[in-house]
């Protein structure tokens, strides 16, 4: 089975040592196999296993998948909030900082 999942996702799927999609290939005893960097089809995902094995492993990445997108709309939501509240003027590539650890430099910023 294969589930399409956009690369720039991949690596909070993967989480840190592997330890999320590791959970979902053993609770579900299946294979996931992630793209190569360099393919032709970088955004599939595919799953090897029993047919409703592989099912379910697909419905827990999409629903990874869609907890992290929105986590990140809250957080730019949150952000552009704080930065009108606070009336500040902070370039796009400095909103990036701020957000990469869930909202740590948001509070910071609402602190002073």
């Amino acid at each position: 089975m294969e589930v399409e999942v956009p690369s720039r996702h991949h690596t909070k799927l993967i989480g840190r040592r592997g330890v999320v999609i590791n959970k979902i290939r053993t609770d579900n005893d299946v294979q996931i196999i992630f793209p190569e960097r360099v393919s032709s089809r970088p955004d599939v995902i595919t799953i090897v296993g029993l047919e409703d094995k592989t099912k379910n492993a697909r419905d827990e990445i999409l629903k990874k998948v869609q907890e992290l997108v929105s986590t990140s709309v809250v957080l730019w939501t949150l952000a552009a909030l704080c930065f009108r509240l606070f009336h500040l003027s902070v370039p796009v590539c400095m909103c990036i900082c701020l957000c990469a650890r869930p909202g740590r430099g948001i509070l910071q910023l609402a602190c002073r």
